[in-house]
């Protein structure tokens, strides 16, 4: 009787067990997602980001240690063209791919002469 036991028990527990422990969903989360300014030179402020031929106003952007208190820009997930200016200069110019509720840092080296 103990051995048709444990012969239960374990092919119980074996079949309790599945390839499918470990589940993400996506359900309930929000179709966003962030692209943050970070400054390599000297912080700066008011600078112009365009999205996609969308323009966009960043107050300060700040340095790597500072970067929580930068406001990101809040885009849809995917690819996206960016350039982004300060005094009518461009900085930076590229395409980029941002994930669903991911937020991709742009580096600015900039040095105010």
């Amino acid at each position: 009787m103990k051995k048709l036991l444990f012969i239960f028990a374990i092919i119980l527990g074996l079949s309790s067990c599945s390839n499918r422990q470990y589940m993400t969903y996506s359900s309930g989360q929000d179709n966003v997602s962030c692209i943050l300014l970070i400054a390599q030179g000297d912080k700066l402020e008011n600078v112009v980001v365009n999205v996609d031929d969308k323009s966009y106003t960043v107050d300060m952007v700040f340095k790597a240690k500072a970067a929580r208190r930068t406001v990101p820009v809040v885009v849809t997930p995917g690819k996206h063209k960016v350039s982004v200016f300060y005094q009518n200069e461009m900085l930076y110019s590229g395409e980029i791919y941002v994930g669903l509720q991911e937020t991709k840092k742009i580096d600015i080296k900039y040095f105010i002469k």
